[in-house]
C-alpha cells in the first residue's frame, strides 16, 4: 500500500490555496442561490399566469397575455435569440431561470391636508397711528346726514381729551420695515402746525459744545411734518410736546399722501395706508376716513341755580370748579355733596305747590339742558318753602357724581315748585 505523505506548502502556495477554496465556496453558494431564484421564479410564474398554455399552435398564456411567437414577444421578455431558430422549450427554460422581481404591494393613502399659501412681505405699508399712552384722541367717523338724504358729514363724539397745560405724548407708526411716512398735527382753532424742528433749548458743555435740543416743538405758520422710517421693530415712536394753553383747542392729526403734498418729495413708491387711516386734504366722500380729533379742554365748573322765569332770578348760584369729567363723588373732603341754599323774591306774591309735599323736592324738579353733557346728579336732599316775607327758598343739599367736560347748569324748576295767586 502506498503511504499517503502530506505535502507541505510554502507560504505563497498555502495563500494560492486558500483563496481557491473560497472560490470553491463562492461557486457552490452561487448554484445553490441561482436553483432558489429559479424555484422562485418558476412559482412566480405559475402565480401569475396560472397554468400552461393549452394552445401550443400560439404559444401564448392566455391569462398573462405572454407572447412566445413573435420576434417582438420575445423582445418584451428580455430574450434575444431568433424566432426561427429557438425552439419554444429552448424559450420555456429561459423564462424559468429569469429572476422575476416581487410584486410591489398597492398601497392606498388617505391624505388630510390645508394649503396655505406662503405669506409675501408687505412693502411701503402703513397699519396704524396709536398713541401710547391711554387714549387721547377720538376718532371721528364720515357717515350720512341722519337730517338729509345724500349728504354726509363728520360726526364726532367728545370722549377722550388733554388738560389745558397740555404736556408731552409718544405717538406710535407701525408698518413694514423701511416703510417712509409723513406725520402731521395741524392745530385747527389757531390754523398752525406742529413743527418738529423747532428748537426749544440751547445748552453749552463744560468744553465748550453747542446742544440744541427740538423735542418739545412747537405750532408754527406753514405747513411742517415729521418724516419717518419704519425700522426693523415695525414702529416708529414720535415725541410730540403739546403747549399750554389759555383756550379751548381742536388739533388734527394724520398722515400727508407721500408725493403730493410736498413737491420735492424724495419717496419713491406711495405709502400704502391701505385706506383705513387719516389723511389730509382727502376728497370728504363715502369711505373717506377723517384725521383724528385731539381736544385740549380747560378747566371747567358746574353752577347749581334756580331757573330764571316769570317769578324772576334766583339768588345764592354756587359754582363748582373740576377738571373736565373729574369724578366729584370720590373727592375726599366733600364726597360730592354740596350745602344749597337758594332764594327767589319776587315781586309777585307767591306760594309753595301744593303738589310738593311738605315741601320736600325730588329729581324731577331739575331741569338738565342735555343730561348727556351735564353734571351727573346722584341724589338731593332739599325742601322748598316761602317765608313770611314771601320770600320762596330752597335749602339743603345735593350730591353729584361724574363732572361735564365743559361749564354746565343744574337749574331748578322754579316755576313747578313755587306758584303764584293767577296759578292757583
Amino acid at each position: 500500500m502506498a503511504e499517503y505523505i502530506k505535502k507541505k506548502y510554502t507560504k505563497e502556495e498555502a495563500v494560492r490555496v486558500d483563496k481557491a477554496k473560497l472560490e470553491a465556496v463562492a461557486e457552490i453558494e452561487k448554484k445553490s442561490k441561482a436553483t432558489k431564484t429559479t424555484e422562485e421564479a418558476t412559482a412566480a410564474i405559475k402565480a401569475v399566469d396560472g397554468k400552461r398554455p393549452v394552445d401550443t399552435t400560439k404559444n401564448i398564456y392566455f391569462d398573462s397575455g405572454v407572447d412566445t411567437s413573435t420576434q417582438q414577444g420575445l423582445t418584451d421578455l428580455g430574450i434575444y435569440l431568433p424566432i426561427e431558430t429557438t425552439s419554444q422549450e429552448e424559450i420555456q427554460r429561459i423564462i424559468e431561470t429569469i429572476e422575476v422581481a416581487p410584486a410591489t404591494p398597492v398601497v392606498n393613502f388617505n391624505l388630510s391636508y390645508d394649503v396655505e399659501l406662503i405669506p409675501v412681505p408687505d412693502k411701503n405699508k402703513i397699519y396704524s397711528l396709536t398713541s401710547v399712552e391711554s387714549s387721547i384722541w377720538d376718532k371721528p367717523i364720515y357717515k350720512e346726514s341722519d337730517d338729509e338724504a345724500g349728504r354726509f358729514e363728520e360726526v364726532h363724539v367728545l370722549n377722550n381729551f388733554i388738560s389745558g397745560g397740555g404736556g408731552a405724548f409718544k405717538i406710535s407708526v407701525s408698518g413694514s420695515t423701511n416703510t417712509r411716512f409723513e406725520l402731521g398735527i395741524f392745530n385747527q382753532t389757531d390754523n398752525k402746525w406742529y413743527n418738529w424742528n423747532e428748537v426749544s433749548s440751547v445748552r453749552t458743555s463744560s468744553s465748550g459744545g453747542v446742544y440744541m435740543s427740538t423735542e418739545s416743538g412747537s405750532f408754527n405758520l406753514g405747513r411742517t411734518y415729521y418724516e419717518g422710517v419704519i425700522p426693523d421693530a415695525g414702529r416708529e415712536i414720535v415725541n410730540v410736546s403739546i403747549p399750554p394753553a389759555s383756550h379751548e383747542t381742536v388739533y388734527r392729526i394724520g398722515f400727508l399722501r407721500s408725493g403730493v403734498i410736498k413737491p420735492n418729495a424724495y419717496f419713491t413708491a406711495d405709502t400704502n395706508y391701505a385706506g383705513l387711516l387719516p389723511l389730509f386734504d382727502e376728497v370728504e366722500k363715502p369711505g373717506y376716513v377723517p384725521t383724528y380729533k385731539l381736544t385740549q379742554l380747560m378747566r371747567s365748573s358746574t353752577t347749581i341755580k334756580l331757573e330764571e322765569g316769570s317769578l324772576g332770578s334766583g339768588t345764592g348760584d354756587i359754582t363748582i370748579k373740576h377738571a373736565p369729567g373729574a369724578l366729584l363723588s370720590s373727592i375726599n373732603k366733600t364726597k360730592g355733596k354740596y350745602s344749597v341754599n337758594l332764594n327767589i323774591n319776587s315781586r309777585k306774591q307767591i306760594h309753595l305747590s301744593d303738589a310738593i309735599s311738605g315741601g320736600i323736592l325730588d329729581t324731577t324738579h331739575l331741569v338738565l339742558d342735555d343730561p348727556a353733557i351735564t353734571t351727573e346728579v346722584l341724589s338731593i336732599d332739599l325742601v322748598a318753602s316761602v317765608n313770611s316775607e314771601g320770600v320762596g327758598n330752597v335749602t339743603g343739599t345735593i350730591t353729584l357724581g361724574k363732572a361735564s367736560l365743559r361749564h354746565c347748569e343744574v337749574k331748578l324748576h322754579t316755576s313747578s315748585i313755587f306758584l303764584t295767586d293767577q296759578d292757583k
